[in-house]
């Protein structure tokens, strides 16, 4: 069936569970709309897997977007270069969709932007780069970068846990400027510290992936500012 295009409906409620399709296509073209008070990604694909959006346990077809390849054809930078787009795409929805004042709608898309962001650092540092250069594109007025976006879950109760869960996806490309730039790392201790401390005597597993997440953070920072002060303080923090 090369080259005929297919349509997949996935259903997101408001913990981002997703629904149907079973078929590996590749990704032409999508959009969002708003459906019997659910969001519907609608997405038209042709010949290649699309399962962003799936965990391994939703879905048998993984968790990355790929191309199915023939088995004359090589991989290409081209290739890299579509997925990486693919994955800007939806992760210029997810960033959108954090302005809207609905709290369903703000915790749908951290939920959208947490499990996009799920991949190794390279892919994602990709996706930031391309997302940074589409919103410079639409000249985004007033854009203070994702960080500054995620923030507003501290003030939601729904949405706390899940903006924190979004945030450990981020620390370790936080240098990107569509994300926040090194200036943000206040902004995230500010947004996490609160969660820490009303867990500090039960640590849940969130709170020992944050900690782990931002001493990685700072022992790279501070080998790549090459200083080793033990009263520096990303030392402190890190200890």
């Amino acid at each position: 069936m090369q080259g005929q295009l297919h349509t997949h409906l996935l259903y997101f409620d408001s913990q981002c569970s997703v629904r149907s399709f079973t078929r590996k296509e590749r990704v032409r073209h999508f959009e969002v709309v708003l459906w019997k008070r659910k969001y519907i990604l609608i997405i038209f694909t042709a010949d290649a897997r699309l399962s962003l959006l799936l965990s391994e346990e939703e879905s048998r077809l993984g968790t990355a977007l790929m191309r199915s390849k023939s088995a004359d054809q090589l991989k290409s930078d081209a290739e890299g270069d579509e997925e990486a787009t693919a994955r800007m795409q939806i992760c210029a929805i997810a960033v959108a969709l954090l302005e809207s004042g609905v709290d369903n709608e703000f915790l749908l898309a951290i939920n959208l932007l947490e499990k996009i962001l799920d991949t190794s650092a390279p892919h994602k540092s990709r996706c930031l780069q391309k997302l940074e250069k589409t919103i410079n594109q639409l000249d985004w007025k007033g854009f203070g970068g994702i960080v500054g976006l995620l923030s507003r879950g501290a003030v939601v109760a729904s949405a706390y846990e899940t903006s924190i869960q979004a945030l450990t996806r981020i620390i370790d490309v936080l240098d990107e400027p569509v994300v926040g730039g090194r200036d943000s790392l206040g902004l995230v201790i500010c947004h996490v510290l609160p969660y820490l401390l009303f867990n500090f005597d039960a640590p849940n597993s969130l709170c020992v992936l944050v900690c782990t997440v931002l001493i990685q953070y700072c022992t790279d920072e501070l080998k790549r500012l090459e200083l080793e002060q033990a009263d520096h303080p990303l030392n402190n923090l890190a200890t």
